[in-house]
């Protein structure tokens, strides 16, 4: 009698869908991040995988121009942020709030972004550079596009 218990393995002929490479996976921060980002950061960010699923904010200047890949908030420093303005009536700070090019006043912030993974990467964590207060825990996402991430936009 034949065995009619299907294969579990595939066989060595069988073509396999390709993996997608992580983004970020090689990526090496020492040697591959511009210098004026890891300039911003104070000592070496971890790298960390952040997986589908996980969301990401963004406070814009009104007319920004820029792309998905930068500096993001981490949902801890956003809630943090929130709290201070909402509760507390401190506005946004200036380094949350991402800009085209650096003006010489103060950054306003006109949008709010909230961006889910809709694939993992890899991220630089760490605390920016700073002269007292509270830290300012940041994640900066190099090569991130608009395929990676489903944005949702709110006006401030």
């Amino acid at each position: 009698m034949a065995d009619l218990t299907p294969e579990l393995e595939p066989s060595a002929g069988a073509v396999q869908p390709e993996e997608r490479p992580v983004l970020n996976a090689g990526l090496d921060f020492a040697r591959s991040v511009p210098d004026t980002v890891r300039a911003a950061f104070d000592g070496m960010p971890a790298k960390v995988l952040l997986r589908e699923g996980e969301m990401l904010y963004r406070f814009l200047e009104h007319g920004f121009s820029g792309t998905a890949e930068g500096f993001w908030l981490p949902a801890d420093t956003y809630h943090r942020v929130r709290k201070e303005c909402l509760v507390d009536g401190i506005p946004i700070p200036a380094w949350a709030v991402n800009q085209s090019t650096a003006l010489p006043r103060a950054p306003r912030p006109a949008v709010f972004i909230q961006a889910t993974l809709v694939e993992s990467v890899y991220v630089f964590r760490g605390f920016l550079k700073q002269s007292g207060g509270t830290p300012r825990l940041r994640l900066w996402i190099p090569g991130l596009t608009g395929e990676q991430i489903f944005v949702r936009t709110y006006n401030l």
